[in-house]
């Protein structure tokens, strides 16, 4: 931000906010407002602070990034930091479960562990045979590789052959490798989601995706398929709706909602479900319970906070795995519609950016950062740790950085955004507008005469 204002290559300096500010700020206010009823109020007031970091971080990228040379550094950066996480993430699994190494599967662990000791969080970190690289858990450690790797992508199918794109040639795929030994079913969905989408953008490529997809599945252990096919008994459980869906054995007295989630109840003891799928399925029908208690403002922010929540009701989860049921818990509707609206405000800039500008591929990374965020949300929550939300928030930042550079669009600075958030500002735009009109209209009439 420091290079940004004292800039001297003509370009405007001070800070500058993007189009997500309106969002973010609102987000912002009813985190606040959520102080007022929330059972655990430092965990609250964690999460508040948490997300006003998180609009630092979009800003400083939004102002900084403000030619194609920084958003290609910051690119470049980004695939080697997350290259390094999934190399580690591959070590860590073919030492540790392959080859017998005692490895901690948590890189930071004894140093973090001594850390969080000191302030008496209770915090533990993972201590289990799944990779989780500098992360404190493989799930965690999968969704940020999910919602930064789209970037990489982007990098490494450059036209360009200079050192730094070959490197990233290298680095990506190794970077996908370390991911899968996370076995994260979720992500993996996701991955193969955004690896078809690329391929279908590449399509005249067909016969060199198709040689590449199988050395992939060639190359990949057979723990991995084991792990993403691991659900036991799933067809037991898809008889049994089926056989449920007639009524038998099931009272569907009361509303059509306590309905469903009886016949859910139902069908998951039928069948052998596999445990993490099963404790899914259990914490999504006991919190729904609590989010239709209080369906419009929810709980309040915090992860301890929804945790206490969640217990009180009798229910022994941490989290909902869920990131649309944990949104409604800490914030209700509201708060997952400010969300929404941040989701399709990138997911139209990425399709802008495919259809009119001069970084189709820039577009494509940005719908597949989108699109994987939302399909990951339904097993598990990107943004519940720090690390998570900030992988959100790089990569909103460099959506915003790019649509103002191929759309040459300014972003906005810190008062123009507060007059967005109250609507003055269009009210103002009008006024200028109105002005600037009558001004040229003079200015014409002057040269006539």
């Amino acid at each position: 931000m420091r290079e940004a204002k004292f800039s001297k290559d003509g370009e405007k300096g001070g800070v500058h906010l993007g189009t997500m500010a309106e969002p973010m700020a609102l987000i912002l206010i009813f985190m606040c407002i959520g102080l007022t009823y929330s059972r655990n109020i430092p965990s609250t007031l964690g999460s508040i602070l948490l997300w006003v970091s998180v609009i630092l971080t979009y800003m400083a990228l939004v102002t900084v990034i403000t030619n194609r040379r920084r958003l290609e550094m910051t690119v470049f950066a980004l695939t080697v930091a997350v290259a390094v996480n999934g190399i580690i993430a591959g070590a860590q699994f073919l030492l540790g479960s392959t080859l017998g190494f005692e490895l901690d599967m948590a890189f930071w662990k004894d140093f973090d562990n001594a850390f969080l000791g000191l302030f008496n969080t209770g915090l533990t970190y993972y201590d289990g045979d799944r990779a989780a690289s500098t992360f404190c858990n493989p799930n965690v450690f999968a969704q940020s590789m999910g919602m930064l790797l789209p970037f990489g992508l982007y990098f490494a199918c450059s036209h360009r052959k200079d050192a730094r794109h070959n490197l990233c040639r290298v680095l990506v795929p190794l970077a996908f490798f370390g991911t899968l030994f996370s076995f994260s079913r979720g992500v993996y969905l996701a991955l193969i989601i955004i690896l078809l989408m690329y391929g279908f953008y590449h399509i005249k490529k067909l016969r060199f995706i198709l040689i590449a997809a199988v050395i992939v599945i060639l190359l990949i252990p057979s723990s991995v398929y084991t792990r993403f096919l691991s659900l036991d008994g799933i067809s037991e459980f898809i008889t049994g709706v089926f056989n449920d869906f007639s009524g038998k054995g099931i009272d569907y007295e009361g509303s059509l909602l306590d309905s469903a989630m009886k016949f859910f109840e139902s069908a998951l003891t039928k069948g052998a479900v596999e445990e993490s799928t099963r404790l899914r399925f259990d914490a999504w029908i006991s919190t729904m319970r609590l989010i239709i208690k209080n369906p419009l403002e929810g709980y309040g922010a915090g992860y301890h906070n929804i945790r206490l929540i969640i217990n009180e009701a009798g229910i022994p989860i941490f989290h909902t795995h869920n990131f649309y049921f944990q949104t409604l818990m800490e914030g209700g509707l509201i708060l997952l519609l400010l969300y929404v609206w941040i989701h399709l405000s990138t997911l139209r800039k990425g399709i802008m950016l495919i259809r009119q500008s001069s970084a189709p591929k820039m577009g494509l990374s940005i719908e597949c950062f989108i699109i994987g965020f939302a399909v990951m949300g339904l097993t598990d929550i990107p943004t519940l740790t720090a690390k998570g939300i900030f992988s959100f928030a790089l990569a909103i930042g460099i959506t915003e950085a790019a649509a103002n550079l191929y759309y040459q669009r300014r972003p906005l600075s810190p008062g123009e955004a507060f007059f967005t958030v109250t609507r003055i500002g269009k009210l103002v735009g009008m006024i200028k507008s109105k002005c600037a009109k009558n001004k040229e209209t003079k200015e014409k009439s002057l040269i006539a005469k």
